[in-house]
């Protein structure tokens, strides 16, 4: 049975290490990577962010567009040709002799310089040009909040995958202690102290620690796929490293609320965002509400023209342009506006109904956690101490397989509850940071 067990055993191992080098790069080409090279990655790469920046530089563009109203405008036109004038005059008095009469050729040149210059117009360009300044703050704003909840993103993966790294050793760790208590077991049935069935079970608790091992590598290696594919890497050809950083305990979280807050309604770039958006609106229902206004422009014309008996002119005029009635579409539009802005106004209120709660709620989470930990770590000592006595006894006879095989689960289910367990203190903290909109330091709060 020993030597059965023993080519399934190197059978699983070498499947599990082909199925390992099938997950994995070529280990010559993988990079090992820290959470700051990560960041700095994702804020260059990722396409999201990039589309935010092109969304800036389109709305500046609209801001020299909208500004280009008060600059002077120049335009030229020319004409060269030649052809052939006819005696006009003879036609009309004698208009059968027309195909006989006269034709002399002759040269038809101009230019013209044309200069206008925008005077006024009530104000809808200023406010045309006010608004989409709040349109730039606007797009500014959501880059920064993209920018935010990408490297959140990269951190929760980051430390998703240095748990699973940490899953993966202990469930290494499982399988040699299950491997050698399947062996001791083996030479306790050929001594006659324990029974055949008690060699199955340790086969079959040391399955179940591989397949553990299998399970957190293919999550492992979905993590990294995930984290590059935030970081804007077609191809994955890194690996992360180090441990779960750790977290300083608070005794009482709610100090933090008030403060937290304050730094919300001043970092939250959706809240600024909104705030910019509002104004947009509120400039755009300005603009629409005196558009009916009249419109001033200084207009100037040289003309010169080299055409037989013709004189050069000059012209300065100032242009006015009174809309009288446009049926109440500019005040339909400023109506329209001006609800479009109150409604943003609502939307202001709510997401700062949202902040607090989101704060409370990860404040609430932290604190949990920190008390979960707490409780998880006692475990694990109970449960290191509880695998010594039972060695000692099963090594004696003294304990059953049973009591052994248990107090190597407690083992193992107590060590992945701490990993588990601080991966989400570390969420928390994340939480904290969106709700917030920066990144906190709660110790120096």
């Amino acid at each position: 049975m020993k030597k059965a067990f023993d080519t399934l055993l190197l059978s699983m191992i070498f499947a599990f290490s082909v199925f390992s080098v099938a997950l994995a790069v070529d280990a010559q080409s993988v990079k090992i990577v820290t959470l700051d090279n990560c960041i700095l990655m994702a804020s260059k790469e990722n396409p999201l962010l990039a589309k935010w920046t092109t969304g800036i530089k389109s709305a500046e563009s609209s801001v020299d567009a909208a500004k280009a109203q008060f600059r002077p405008s120049v335009n030229i036109t020319g004409r060269y040709g030649y052809g052939t004038e006819t005696d006009t005059d003879t036609v009309i008095i004698m208009p059968q002799y027309q195909s006989s009469v006269n034709q002399a050729a002759t040269n038809s040149n101009y230019v013209k310089l044309e200069v206008q210059q925008f005077l006024a117009d009530g104000g809808k360009t200023r406010y045309a040009v006010s608004a989409n300044r709040e349109n730039v703050d606007s797009e500014t704003a959501g880059y920064r909040s993209e920018l935010l909840r990408v490297l959140c993103q990269v951190k929760e993966i980051y430390y998703r995958s240095r748990m699973e790294a940490g899953l993966i050793i202990l469930y290494n760790q499982s399988i040699e202690r299950n491997q050698q208590l399947r062996n001791m077991t083996a030479i306790r049935v050929e001594n006659g102290d324990a029974v055949p069935q008690e060699v199955m079970r340790a086969e079959a608790n040391l399955q179940n620690a591989i397949s553990q091992q299998i399970t957190v590598a293919t999550k492992y290696s979905k993590s990294l796929d995930q984290l590059a594919q935030v970081m804007g890497i077609a191809q994955r050809n890194f690996d992360t490293s180090g441990e779960l950083p750790t977290i300083n305990q608070l005794d009482d979280t709610s100090v933090y609320f008030d403060k937290i807050y304050q730094l919300a309604i001043t970092n939250r770039q959706d809240l600024q965002q909104i705030k910019a958006q509002r104004k947009n609106k509120e400039f755009l229902a300005r603009a629409a509400t005196v558009s009916n206004t009249p419109n001033l422009i200084l207009e100037g014309d040289v003309l010169h023209n080299s055409q037989q008996n013709a004189q050069n002119s000059w012209l300065i005029a100032l242009n006015v342009n009174c809309p009288l009635y446009d049926g109440g579409k500019a005040k339909s539009q400023a109506e329209e506006y001006t609800r479009q802005a109150q409604g943003l106004v609502e939307d202001e209120r709510r997401l700062k109904l949202e902040i607090g709660t989101d704060i409370k709620t990860g404040l609430n989470d932290f604190l949990s956690y920190q008390a979960i930990l707490v409780s998880n770590q006692s475990a694990l000592k109970q449960a290191e101490e509880n695998l010594r006595v039972i060695q000692i006894g099963y090594k004696y006879g003294a304990r059953s397989l049973l009591e052994y095989t248990d107090a190597l689960n407690l083992i193992d289910n107590a060590t992945a509850a701490i990993l588990q367990t601080r991966f989400s203190l570390l969420q928390a903290y994340i939480n904290l940071d969106r709700a917030a909109g920066c990144q906190l330091d709660l110790d120096n709060l």
